[in-house]
Parts: C-alpha cells; sequence; structure tokens
C-alpha cells in the first residue's frame, strides 16, 4: 500500500516548523524532533526524514518527524538564511581543545530559559497535533540543536521516548548535573567524531559519562570524521523512533 508523505509548514509557539510525515489529522504512533545546528537554515536537516524513512519502511505512515527553526536570523552577520538558537563565542573556537571543552561545561547559553519553555510550548502543541503522549516523542539535534534538546530533555518532568545528540557538548554543568540525577530515565543514542574541530569529542564523552553515572541508558557510537552526521547516527535515530513507536 503506498503511503502519501507530505511536507508542511506551520507555527508554534512562535518557531517555524516543517513536518514531514502523514498528511495532518491522520493518526501516527510516534514522533521525532530534530534540531538543526548554529548557523544553518531551518531546512538543514528535512532531508533526514527521508533517509530515516528508507531505514525504516515501516515508520511510514506511523510516524511525522518535526524540524523547528532556531529563532535568531543571522543575515546580520552576514549569514543570509542562518539561524542560531544562541549566540557564539567565536573565541572559543580558537582555544585548544582541553581548554574548549573546560570552557564549554562552564557556559550557560544565553536565553536558555526562555528558550527551553518556547521549545516546551511547541512541543505540547506539536504533540496535539499528533495526538500523542510525550513518551512517543523522541527529541534530538545536531551540534546546538543536541545541546538545547538534552536540556530540555533533562528539565522537563514529562517522559520521552528518546534523547538523540548528535555531535553535542556537555554544558551548563552545574544544572545539568542536578537534572540529570533527578530528570525521569532516558533512553539516549549519542554520536560524536574523534576528529571534531568544532565540539571536541573528549566534551561528548564527557556528557556521556554524565548521563550514564546518573543511571540514563546511552548507547555511544563514536565515528572517525568531523563535525557531521555520519550513517550510524541514523541508524541511531531511527532505532529511537521505531522504539518510540512500539511503546
Amino acid at each position: 500500500m503506498n503511503v502519501l508523505l507530505t511536507q508542511t509548514t506551520s507555527e508554534h509557539a512562535g518557531l517555524t516548523v516543517r513536518t514531514v510525515g502523514p498528511p495532518a489529522g491522520e493518526p501516527v504512533e510516534a514522533a521525532l524532533l530534530l534540531c538543526h545546528g548554529f548557523g544553518a537554515p531551518g531546512t538543514d536537516l528535512v532531508g533526514l526524514a527521508a533517509e530515516l524513512f528508507r531505514l525504516r519502511p515501516a515508520l511510514v505512515g506511523r510516524a511525522r518527524v518535526h524540524f523547528p527553526a532556531a529563532p535568531h536570523d543571522l543575515a546580520a552577520m552576514g549569514m543570509p538564511g542562518a539561524r542560531a538558537w544562541w549566540m557564539l563565542n567565536m573565541n572559543r573556537l580558537n582555544l585548544p581543545p582541553a581548554q574548549r571543552v573546560a570552557a564549554l561545561r562552564r557556559e550557560r547559553p544565553e536565553g536558555i530559559d526562555a528558550l527551553r519553555t518556547q521549545l516546551d510550548s511547541a512541543i505540547d502543541s506539536l504533540l496535539t497535533l499528533d495526538g500523542l503522549p510525550s513518551e512517543s516523542l523522541v527529541v534530538g539535534g545536531f551540534s546546538q540543536g543536541a545541546m538545547l534538546t538534552t536540556d530540555y530533555a533533562l528539565r522537563t518532568e514529562g517522559e520521552l521516548g528518546g534523547l538523540a545528540i548528535l555531535s553535542g557538548a556537555f554544558v551548563a554543568e552545574d544544572e545539568w548535573s542536578a537534572w540529570a540525577a533527578t530528570c525521569p530515565s532516558r533512553r539516549v543514542f549519542q554520536s560524536h567524531g574523534t576528529a571534531d574541530p568544532i565540539l571536541p569529542y573528549e566534551s561528548g564523552e564527557a556528557l556521556r559519562d554524565l548521563l550514564t553515572d546518573a543511571g540514563h541508558t546511552v548507547r555511544f557510537e563514536a565515528f572517525p570524521g568531523p563535525h557531521t552526521i555520519p550513517p550510524v547516527a541514523l541508524e541511531g535515530l531511527a532505532d529511537l523512533l521505531e522504539a518510540a513507536s512500539e511503546a
């Protein structure tokens, strides 16, 4: 049976969200929300939906994938079309890896509280649209988007279908350490390149250790590559979404 997949754009809590999946109004069993990284357009990751459905054909017609665009437009920085969840200290990229890891752990992203609240409201709206409970939703992202959704997953008290951290980093150490110890148990997929020049591999390892030590179930995939999303990460995403659809 052929199943129609559509791509739509809608507004949720002030965020523009592109959605790939069955037409609105048709029931689904699970959903994935995936946030892009710093400097990418809101459409950056949308093509991954087709890859996920190719990897797991049984999810076609049973799942939707949502791609919110970050609220900050970077056109004034000479980057037309680029967006950010929060602004970065670009000088940090010049630090040696060990110092960069330490600086990341101390960093509390500017505006993160308001941004978390906005994302929470957008997720509530999308869950209502999909007719799903929160335990059927996988949240995740790449790079800065992974940091945002990690922050959300550690802070929210609701159940989740999973958390996908693709080349993320350990930030806001004091808060994340406390929240990781008290939030509901999370099923986590995490990938990180051993040659990542943007967010050092060691920062990914530190985040993995935080989550593991706090009792969360973490599948960590190291890959020999830079700051990117490799095939093993797509497999991990597909596994999380499939598990959420069966919960």
